[in-house]
């Protein structure tokens, strides 16, 4: 397996933080909602912890990317 960017987006995105996943063996018998719920209750725990989804560091920093590129990050 070879995984490449574009060289557009490291000179765009220099802070680009690049990674592969690669998931073998997967059936669709997997028991997926322990795990599930134990990200759920993470996530509404980031959440109340904040005023607004928009204070999150990774959704600030996705909107910087999509700004960057020009386009309007809340559309």
């Amino acid at each position: 397996m070879h995984f490449q960017h574009s060289g557009d987006i490291w000179r765009d995105f220099p802070q680009l933080v690049p990674g592969v996943l690669y998931a073998g063996g997967m059936t669709g018998d997997a028991m997926a909602g322990p795990a599930a719920d134990r990200f759920a209750a993470v996530a509404k725990a980031r959440l109340a912890a904040v005023p607004a989804e928009s204070e999150l560091p990774e959704i600030q920093a996705w909107r910087r990317a999509f700004a960057a590129m020009g386009l309007k990050p809340t559309q």
